[in-house]
C-alpha cells in the first residue's frame, strides 16, 4: 500500500530541507512493557555494546543491533495469505517510500473475569474494554514520532477498585468517570517527537512517561502513574561510557482551584524536574545517580506562580544545592546500579534519600537460561521504603512525589517491605508462562493509611500514633499466546490471588478472580498491590 505520491514528495521536500540525511538508526521510543523489555535485556547480554545504558526506559530503537532488533521485533516465518502476514508480522499499514515510514495500528485490550467477591450492587463479572489506535513514523533516520490514544472502561477487583474509588483515577491512566454502576471511564494518550542531530544527542518532545532502574519496581521513577508532558535530553560521552538524560514535565494534582470564572475549576499545578547521570565502563557494570525535584507552582492565596529559573536549568545538582531536601520544592536523591555477575546473570540495585532521614532502598537479581534451560527467567526482588518517604508537610502538599493521586515510584507508595519472585517459562515459540507473586508489610498508623499514603501529609498524623502491620500477598498464574511482533498482541488467561491481613482481629481481605482476554501488551498496569 502506497502513499500518493504528492504526500510523498511533500514529505521528502520536509525531511530534505530541515534535517540531514546522516545514516544512523531510527528515534523511535520502544515500549515499556516489562516482558518485552525482559527480551531485548536477554539479547543485550549477548553483545559486547557498552553504550546501551539499561536502566534508563523506555529504550530507543538505535540502542540495538540489526540481530537483537529483529530476533525481538521481526518475524521470519512463511505466511501465505494477506491476514496470516497482518496477524503475526506486520503493522496493519506500513508505508515505506525513501527516507519517510508509517506505520499505524490498532489498540486494544478487551477482557473478561469473575471475582468471589461482589460490588455492593452484587456485581461479581470483571471487564476491561480498551480502544485506540498507534501512528508512528520516521522522516529520514534523525527524526521519528509516535501518537497513542486509548478509550478504556473497566470493572475492576474490588480491591482495587476501592483504590480507584478514593483516588478518582483509573490506575495508570489518569482522572476517571464513573462508568454504569460501578465501572470506571478513563481516557489516555501517549505521543512523542524525536530527533537526534548527532548519533550522541536525542531531543523528545511528548507526553508519555519514564522508567528508571533495572528492575520490576522503582523507588526512584516508575511508569505507575499517568503520562506527563515532557521535554528531554540525552547526551552520550566517551564512546557511550558517560550518558546524562535530563527531563522537564508539569504534573498536577486533582485538588481543584477554589475560586474560577470557567464551569469547571482546574486542578492546581506543579511541575518536575528528573536529571539521571549514567557511567558504564564496561559491558557488566553500569552506575547511576539520579535527582528529581517537584516544584511549587501553586501558592494558596496566589494562585499559579513562576517556577524558580533552576527548573529550567539541565544540570543535576543544582537543584539540590539551591534548595536542600526539606524545602517547598521538594528533593529526592537516588543512586542506581547493576552488574552483570555472569553471561545470563545480572545483580542490580537502588537507594533512594528523601529528606535525609527517609530511605529507601532496592536489591534484586534475574537470571536468564536458568540451569542452561533455554527460554527461562527467574527475578527475585526487594523493595524497602521508610514511613512518609515521597510525602510532604500539610502546607506543601502538593508537592509530594505524585501525579494525577498516583505515585511516581513504587505504587504501594511508602512505608513498606516487600519480596517480588517471578518465575517465567517459554516452552515453545509464541507461548509465554509466568508466575509472579509480591509479599509486603505495610506499617500504617492504626486505623489509617498515613505513614504508607504518600498522598497524606507527613506532618498530621494521629496524636498518639500507634503503628500496626498490614501484609498482603500476591499471586498470579498466566499462560499466553503471542501473535504479533510489532503489536505484541496475545491471548491470554490467568488466575489470581490477593489476600491482606490486619492486625487487631480485623477480618482478612481474600479476593480471587480470573481474566481471560486479547490485548496489545505494550504497557505495565501493577495489580499487584
Amino acid at each position: 500500500m502506497k502513499l500518493p505520491t504528492a504526500i510523498v514528495r511533500l514529505f521528502s521536500v520536509i525531511s530534505g530541507c530541515v534535517l540531514s540525511t546522516i545514516g544512523y538508526a531510527q528515534q523511535k521510543n520502544l515500549p515499556l512493557g516489562f516482558q518485552l523489555n525482559q527480551e531485548l535485556n536477554y539479547y543485550l547480554m549477548q553483545e559486547e555494546n557498552a553504550s546501551v545504558h539499561t536502566s534508563l526506559k523506555p529504550y530507543k530503537e538505535n540502542f540495538f543491533s540489526t540481530q537483537a532488533y529483529n530476533a525481538v521485533f521481526i518475524d521470519s516465518g512463511k505466511y501465505y495469505y494477506g491476514f496470516t502476514e497482518a496477524l503475526f508480522q506486520k503493522h496493519l499499514l506500513d508505508i515505506k517510500e525513501k527516507d519517510v515510514k508509517l506505520m499505524v495500528d490498532p489498540l486494544f485490550d478487551v477482557s473478561w473475569g469473575i471475582t468471589n467477591q461482589k460490588y455492593p450492587s452484587g456485581r461479581d463479572r470483571l471487564w476491561t474494554n480498551t480502544r485506540g489506535f498507534r501512528v508512528m513514523g520516521d522522516i529520514t533516520k534523525k527524526f521519528s514520532f509516535e501518537t497513542r490514544f486509548y478509550e478504556n472502561q473497566f470493572f475492576y477487583p474490588l480491591y482495587i477498585d476501592s483504590m480507584a474509588d478514593a483516588r478518582s483515577v483509573g490506575l495508570g491512566y489518569g482522572r476517571s468517570k464513573p462508568f454504569k454502576t460501578d465501572g470506571h471511564d478513563v481516557g489516555n494518550s501517549q505521543g512523542n517527537i524525536s530527533y537526534s542531530p548527532h548519533k550522541n544527542i536525542n531531543f523528545q518532545l511528548g507526553h508519555g512517561k519514564f522508567f528508571i532502574g533495572n528492575g520490576y519496581r522503582s523507588l526512584l521513577l516508575s511508569d505507575n502513574a499517568q503520562s506527563y508532558p515532557y521535554y528531554s535530553g540525552t547526551f552520550q560521552l566517551f564512546k557511550g561510557k558517560l550518558q546524562y538524560h535530563t527531563i522537564n514535565t508539569w504534573l498536577q494534582s486533582l485538588i481543584r482551584i477554589p475560586r474560577t470564572t470557567t464551569a469547571e475549576a482546574l486542578f492546581k499545578r506543579k511541575a518536575g524536574s528528573f536529571h539521571y547521570l549514567t557511567f558504564r565502563p564496561g559491558k557488566k557494570l553500569e552506575l547511576g545517580i539520579f535527582e528529581a525535584t517537584i516544584y511549587k507552582q501553586y501558592e494558596e492565596g496566589f494562585g499559579v506562580i513562576q517556577l524558580p529559573y533552576s527548573f529550567y536549568v539541565p544540570l543535576i545538582g543544582l537543584s539540590t544545592a539551591l534548595h536542600g531536601l526539606q524545602a517547598a520544592n521538594n528533593v529526592l536523591l537516588g543512586l542506581n546500579g547493576s552488574y552483570r555477575a555472569a553471561k545470563f546473570i545480572e545483580v542490580y540495585g537502588q537507594l533512594a534519600v528523601d529528606d535525609t532521614a527517609k530511605l529507601g532502598w532496592q536489591l534484586g537479581a534475574r537470571w536468564f537460561d536458568v540451569a542452561g534451560i533455554k527460554g527461562t527467567r527467574i527475578l527475585v526482588e526487594y523493595n524497602h521504603a521508610a514511613r512518609y518517604m515521597y510525602t510532604h508537610t500539610m502546607d506543601e502538599r502538593l508537592q509530594n512525589y505524585s501525579h494525577t493521586n498516583q505515585e511516581l515510584a513504587h505504587p504501594i507508595g511508602a512505608s513498606f517491605d516487600e519480596w517480588v519472585v517471578q518465575l517465567y517459562y517459554q516452552p515453545v515459540q509464541r507461548l509465554h508462562l509466568t508466575a509472579h507473586s509480591t509479599m509486603s508489610t505495610r506499617y500504617r498508623v492504626r486505623g489509617t493509611v498515613h505513614g504508607e499514603n504518600i498522598l497524606a501529609p507527613n506532618d498530621m498524623s494521629p496524636v498518639g500514633s500507634d503503628w500496626s502491620k498490614v501484609r498482603a500477598n500476591y499471586l498470579r498464574l498466566e499462560a499466553s499466546y503471542h501473535f504479533n511482533c510489532k503489536t505484541r498482541m496475545e491471548v491470554y488467561a490467568s488466575m489470581n490471588w490477593r489476600n491482606m491481613y490486619f492486625e487487631d482481629g480485623i477480618p482478612a481481605q481474600k479476593e480471587r478472580f480470573i481474566y481471560v482476554g486479547l490485548r496489545m501488551n505494550l504497557s505495565n498496569f501493577y495489580l499487584d498491590i
